[in-house]
């Protein structure tokens, strides 16, 4: 939930395809095109709500295709800690994904923009890497949270995505994160980060 769809309405998966790619410091940083849940990486993100109900969007995409065991971990979390906060990430098993663990991340919704919308969407990306590389994970594939039905401006997103990124990496030049993939389904949303990364070089 809160970024674009993960899979097309007829319900065909996007096989993955990179658009682009560019190494900051040892990390490679890739915008794709693609279903996430076919991502083969250590870590998949999930752009979800603080009640971690995987219904539209990425979240239901993730959910049915990593099985019942998703939704299931997530009610159990929410009955024993209560609803997120707004940028929170968890730590949760991936299910059937081809990941090692999967991330579920409360992005912000976007209401005008004064509303903080932009700091908290950075630290929700912020709180995956550090997530990430405190697990010592080696790749992590992102979709644009907050972007679908959190109604976010995907240039915006994007920016910030990038922004955010490149501040991590700047500070943890040794991190053990080798890849971070920006993966979306929406051929649109993905042209929207390979264009925005391109004014940025």
């Amino acid at each position: 939930m809160g970024a674009c769809c993960s899979s097309n309405p007829l319900g065909i998966a996007t096989i993955p395809k990179e658009l682009l790619s560019n190494l900051i410091n040892k990390t490679k940083l890739t915008i794709m095109h693609g279903d996430i849940t076919l991502e083969v990486v250590d870590v998949i993100v999930n752009s979800t709500n603080v009640n971690l109900i995987h219904k539209g969007g990425v979240a239901e995409a993730i959910s049915t295709h990593g099985g019942a065991t998703i939704q299931e971990e997530s009610n159990k979390y929410i009955k024993n800690n209560g609803p997120l906060t707004v940028s929170s990430v968890i730590v949760a098993p991936p299910g059937k994904l081809q990941c090692k663990r999967l991330f579920h991340a409360v992005g912000p919704i976007y209401i005008d923009g004064n509303k903080h919308e932009a700091d908290l969407l950075s630290k929700t990306i912020e709180n995956a890497l550090e997530e990430a590389q405190k697990l010592s994970m080696k790749s992590i594939s992102f979709p644009a949270i907050s972007s679908g039905i959190f109604s976010f401006p995907k240039v915006e997103c994007a920016g910030i995505f990038f922004s955010t990124i490149h501040s991590f990496l700047e500070k943890n030049p040794n991190t053990c994160i080798e890849e971070i993939r920006l993966i979306n389904n929406d051929f649109p949303t993905a042209k929207v980060f390979e264009q925005e990364y391109k004014k940025r070089k």
